[in-house]
């Protein structure tokens, strides 16, 4: 492994535990429906050369036996079921976007994969919504289907925001975000203002114009590149919760 990753090793665990105690936050379900570890997870997989990948996978396990012990205060025995779910939904899809493709994912590359990589945060969490929908009825009862839904629902959006984010933050986002003129950094926070209120507004009152919601997204795209879609999308998606 050498010492030169144990820094990123370290970085990723608390990335991970910050994480999922925003998510703990931010959102009034237990469990979460909307988990944004997934997406470092898979995130920092797709970059990571694949021999390390087992020192991501204890990093990650402790992180989320971490939180599950403190933040939601499961017993040991689920929250090793839980560790064992989002583990499989990361490397099954960290997998798929990196089958017959050795090279590590790059921002820069995204849009050269864009459906493999839309499939794999489709099919990775619909394979660890499995056990973790078996732990989740055992320890909260219901049904497994609806479990099973919402584990694949909250993991796919997680993937889907916050693992561009990640690929982001990890290769090139002094380069790319240097590509803003210092004039759009007004310009992109009123945009987030403007936008968190907006959603707000339509959301929570149930107005029929959701459509409405997707406007400021254009804007972000027209006027700040995928850069700023990524941030844009990340940030709201916070809001949202």
């Amino acid at each position: 492994l050498g010492w030169a990753w144990a820094p990123r090793l370290a970085l990723f665990f608390f990335a991970y535990s910050a994480a999922a105690a925003l998510a703990t936050g931010l959102s009034n379900d237990n469990p979460p429906m909307f988990w944004p570890p997934s997406g470092i997870y898979a995130g920092v997989l797709m970059l990571a050369p694949k021999r390390l990948w087992p020192a991501f996978i204890v990093a990650a396990s402790l992180a989320e036996l971490a939180a599950d012990l403190v933040f939601y205060q499961y017993s040991l025995a689920a929250s090793v079921g839980l560790a064992i779910a989002n583990t499989a939904d990361a490397v099954g899809a960290a997998y798929l976007v990196r089958w017959r493709h050795a090279e590590p994912l790059r921002f820069e590359t995204l849009h050269q994969h864009i459906v493999r990589v839309l499939l794999a945060f489709a099919l990775g969490p619909a394979v660890g919504a499995w056990p973790g929908a078996l732990t989740l009825t055992s320890v909260f009862g219901g049904e497994f289907g609806h479990h099973w839904l919402s584990w694949w629902i909250g993991d796919a959006l997680g993937m889907l925001v916050f693992a561009p984010l990640t690929l982001l933050a990890v290769s090139s986002w002094r380069q790319q975000l240097r590509q803003l003129a210092a004039v759009q950094w007004p310009e992109f926070g009123v945009l987030m203002l403007v936008s968190g209120a907006l959603f707000h507004t339509i959301f929570t009152r149930q107005l029929p114009i959701a459509y409405v919601s997707l406007l400021p997204l254009l804007w972000a795209a027209l006027r700040f590149g995928l850069a700023g879609v990524v941030v844009f999308v990340a940030v709201l998606s916070l809001f949202a919760c």
